[in-house]
């Protein structure tokens, strides 16, 4: 078993992967926090992903808890399997030093079809 990390433009990558053909992604897609270039939301990527991943697949996405509600309806075909709090000590925003602002990491799977069960030895 191995990994392969793959760097480049998500919707370009995606596009050319096979369907069903990933096992897990792992994404911390941009915030929308800021009016630059690089932190706008890659529209359809949710999509994308739910078509890569094999049926047993799952993706975790890190985010804020406001980019979640945001882009909800991005979201609404997959089953949220739990959240991960990170307390990130530093930030973009003029008040990063003063409230620190909790992260969220969903693993999710594309619909409760697609539960996986995780078995210890």
């Amino acid at each position: 078993m191995g990994c392969e990390l793959i760097h480049g433009s998500c919707m370009e990558v995606l596009r050319g992967m096979p369907s069903e053909s990933i096992d897990a992604v792992v994404t911390d897609p941009t915030y929308e926090q800021t009016p630059l270039a690089w932190d706008r939301w890659p529209d359809g990527w949710p999509t994308e992903v739910a078509r890569v991943l094999k049926p047993t697949g799952s993706m975790l996405v890190f985010g804020t808890l406001r980019m979640f509600l945001d882009r909800r309806d991005d979201f609404h075909d997959w089953r949220m399997a739990q959240d991960i709090v990170q307390e990130k000590q530093s930030g973009s925003s003029m008040l990063a030093d003063r409230f620190p602002q909790p992260k969220a990491a969903l693993p999710t799977t594309p619909d409760p079809r697609r539960e996986v069960s995780h078995v210890r030895p």
